[in-house]
């Protein structure tokens, strides 16, 4: 609850202090928000797509090796027909941050090329212009980012640069790992947008309608699809070695047992006969001091998650069908790992009897069976004298302890299964967001 209090306090700020605005901007000015008609994130040289997940991711190095770059481009129709770059007096770029998984700093760069939400992936990305802000500082979870564009959102009015979009990249020094809302995100519904004011008297800034408001209450949940086919199970690391156990010290001598008396014929069945006495037992032996237990080997590789269906470590979150995120949250989790089971097929007709083939070899012997019952106790014939127990042997010396294993090394993570340290969410068969929720915990990792 509180989490959800804190976003919904997030959005109305956002909300009053844009109307807000508008009150303070002089008579001759007007607002007008732009809507994002496209957005993505791509992963460098990967070839998944992402143009319909719910965030947009942004990392690089030094805080990731991977590098991630989100895209953005606006539907600038809202704008009064004929409007040119004289007109704007300022246009702000806003985004929401998601969450923030290593702080640090981002550029925004203007895209200087076509590219599609469906099909834009880490193999195709447009190129890059200008830098139009750089070394922004990332806010907390559940804040906006704001970035003055006005110059760019100028140069597309009048023609001088097409409306390509922008391009939020890690900063290449500080890097990080951070999260945006998209368009497609209906848990908090922070789209991007272009906040851009217009110069010029009301009347004759007077434009089309504004954007849509504020979502109305989210619709009921619609039927859960087809539960995919379960992934393979990965494979169990091998064991590490067992560490050799310490020598055991000698075992103290036994002392010489007593004759035993000669054993009475038996009887015939009927009462039983009387107990003889039975004789002094003898003190027991000191014992032997236990030789120290060697240390336990190291412990053998972690397995691969169950969600990692393609075995490269990594959260696959896809729209294709190497998509890891079974149910669909954005998080590879043991949720992603169970798949439903098929409907039974009718059973065929039985066949007619086929003739009766040679005797094959004879199987092996089968194990015994159980013991039957044991059938009723004769009569005890009568216990001879027990004997003088023997006298105890000293106790023999201690064992020295054995020396102590080396430590194995430290287990791969289970949802890693390519073994490369990185929480892999793709669309490939290299994802590790089995439960598709963006991130890689240990809900990814049991098989099914």
């Amino acid at each position: 609850m509180r989490h959800g209090t804190g976003r919904l306090k997030v959005a109305l700020a956002f909300v009053l202090a844009f109307v807000g605005a508008c009150f303070l901007r002089p008579s001759d000015a007007s607002a007008v928000l732009a809507m994002p008609e496209a957005d993505a994130h791509v992963t460098a040289g990967a070839p998944g797509t992402f143009g319909a997940v719910k965030t947009l991711r942004i990392q690089g190095p030094p805080a990731r090796n991977r590098v991630r770059t989100a895209f953005i481009r606006f539907d600038l129709s809202t704008l009064p027909p004929g409007t040119t770059g004289s007109e704007v007096t300022r246009a702000t770029l806003m985004v929401f941050v998601n969450a923030v998984r290593v702080p640090g700093s981002l550029d925004v760069r203007q895209v200087t090329s076509a590219w599609s939400e469906a099909t834009i992936s880490g193999t195709n990305e447009p190129t890059l212009g200008a830098t139009i802000a750089s070394a922004l500082l990332a806010p907390p979870k559940n804040e906006f980012l704001l970035v003055d564009v006005t110059a760019m959102v100028k140069d597309w009015l009048d023609g001088v640069a097409p409306n390509d979009g922008v391009a939020l990249v890690a900063n290449g020094t500080d890097g990080v790992v951070l999260r945006l809302d998209s368009k497609e995100n209906s848990k908090t519904g922070h789209a991007p947008l272009l906040d851009i004011t217009l110069a010029g008297s009301e009347a004759a800034t007077a434009g089309p309608t504004g954007p849509t408001g504020a979502a109305g209450a989210t619709g009921a949940t619609g039927a859960t699809g087809a539960t995919g086919a379960t992934g393979p199970t990965g494979g169990t690391g091998p064991t590490g070695p067992t560490g050799a156990t310490g020598d055991t010290g000698p075992t103290g001598a036994t002392g010489a047992p007593g004759a035993t008396g000669p054993t009475g014929p038996t009887g015939a069945t009927g009462d039983t006969g009387p107990t003889g006495a039975t004789g002094d037992t003898g003190p027991t032996g000191s014992t032997g001091a236990t030789g120290a237990t060697g240390d336990t080997g190291p412990t053998g590789p972690q397995g691969t998650a169950c969600w990692d269906l393609n075995g490269n470590g990594v959260c696959d979150v896809t729209t294709g069908p190497d998509n890891e995120d079974i149910d669909g949250d954005t998080l590879c989790t043991a949720a992603d790992c169970t798949g439903a089971t098929g409907a039974t097929g009718p059973t065929g007709a039985t066949g007619p009897t086929g003739p009766t083939g040679d005797t094959g070899p004879t199987g092996p012997t089968g194990a015994t069976g159980e013991t039957g019952a044991t059938g009723a106790t004769g009569d005890t014939g009568a216990t001879g004298a027990t004997g003088d127990t023997g006298p105890t042997g000293s106790t023999g010396p201690t064992g020295t302890t054995g020396d102590t294993g080396p430590t194995g090394p430290e287990g791969t993570a289970c949802w890693d299964l390519n073994g490369n340290g990185i929480c892999d969410v793709t669309t490939g068969p290299d994802n590790e967001d089995i439960d598709g929720d963006t991130l890689c915990t240990a809900a990814d990792c049991t098989g099914a």
